[in-house]
């Protein structure tokens, strides 16, 4: 079982790239490399791998004609290989996008969801408009629009995945629809074997550009969707939230009672923190007992069942940074989990679904612009 806040994930053995550092001169007759766009797959990682690679996808004879050291690769033992194929078999297994800069080091110094900071924590939160602001980009190091697909090289061995990363506009609107869904279908279970291919694009500037095809038509995506949300049937004996409700209230012999939904100004963010004048908000209300379950239906559609993805977490998290800047500095990591707890029945922002992030997104923003308003 991992340790509590470190995030399980396969190694990454190596790296998928539609490009090259190729030899040339500058004017002064010195010695340089540019970058270079391909038409066919270059794959990087351990020797053994690139020759498994170079087997099934074939190795290009203008570079070699089979798998090569690769020097500026991480660690300097790497090796790489410049196929025939402008399509692999994959199967995607993450998926991210933010605004970046790195240092010479390899070290992030800045990221970003194109508004918002989150790297560096002391500035998390922070307004930068990195997206829409040349200049911000330039302040905060050269930061760019950065793409990462992770993949699984289906015929090749060792368990692993393959990092994929472009920083190309085109690249970053057209592979996160698709990135994402087939993310969250890999980490519920369902492996979706697709292509990535390298698609040539030619005009005014000739360019690559990475996309996915997906080997299944929209209605046996629609079908599969569907059949995930048939209900099983229930077991023999099989009690209801509100039957057992109605056993409870007979053992204890008393009413049962639950807290009522607390209102802005008793907000469990701001409790302990100038709580408003007069009595509390919290009432104690009569439970409703309901003479059924309702169990969501085939036709409900799936979007409910997502689970959350990383760009959700750490809005939620940058945006509770700034809530806690506004409220107090001592606003505790308690009071967020009993938030959600109340809400979702979840104490963490992992637990939550893509539509229970995307409302607790929309809560935490108006808290703060309550506050904002307020101040």
């Amino acid at each position: 079982m991992p340790v509590h806040g470190i995030t399980p994930q396969l190694q990454r053995i190596g790296g998928v790239h539609g490009g090259y550092k190729k030899a040339g001169t500058k004017k002064d007759g010195t010695p340089t490399t540019f970058p270079a766009k391909l038409e066919n797959w270059r794959l990087t990682g351990s020797q053994y791998l690139c020759e498994q690679i170079a087997d099934k996808y074939g190795a290009d004879p203008k570079f070699g004609g089979a798998a090569i050291p690769w020097p500026e690769g991480e660690g300097g033992d790497e090796w790489q290989i410049f196929t025939t194929s402008s399509t692999l078999s994959v199967v995607v297994t993450d998926f991210s996008q933010w605004m970046t800069a790195w240092n010479k080091a390899g070290v992030c110094t800045h990221r970003c969801d194109g508004e918002y900071t989150i790297i560096p924590e002391t500035e998390a939160g922070k307004f930068c408009g990195c997206y829409a602001s040349e200049e911000a980009r330039k302040a905060h190091g050269g930061v760019k629009l950065t793409t990462k697909l992770y993949v699984l090289m289906l015929g090749i061995e060792g368990l692993g995945t393959f990092k994929l990363s472009s920083t190309g506009e085109i690249a970053a609107s057209e592979l996160v629809k698709t990135g994402e869904w087939l993310a969250s279908e890999f980490k519920q279970g369902n492996i979706i074997p697709v292509g990535l291919r390298l698609r040539k694009v030619e005009g005014p500037k000739n360019y690559v550009i990475p996309c996915l095809d997906i080997p299944r038509t929209p209605d046996e995506m629609l079908s599969a969707a569907k059949a995930a949300l048939e209900m099983p049937a229930l077991p023999p004996g099989y009690v209801s939230p509100a039957e057992e409700i109605e056993r409870n209230q007979a053992a204890i012999g008393r009413r049962l009672t639950v807290p009522h939904e607390t209102t802005a100004e008793g907000d469990p963010f701001a409790e302990g923190f100038e709580p408003p004048p007069g009595p509390s908000s919290v009432q104690v209300i009569e439970a409703t007992v309901v003479d059924e379950v309702t169990l969501p239906s085939a036709t409900d559609g799936a979007a409910h069942l997502l689970p959350i993805n990383d760009s959700q977490i750490n809005n939620i998290k940058g945006g509770f940074a700034r809530l806690a800047k506004l409220y107090s500095p001592e606003l505790s990591d308690k009071q967020y989990r009993n938030t959600m707890e109340q809400r979702y029945g979840v104490r963490s922002c992992k637990g939550l679904t893509k539509d229970q992030a995307k409302d607790f997104i929309k809560y935490i923003n108006q808290r703060i612009q309550q506050r904002s308003a307020h101040d």
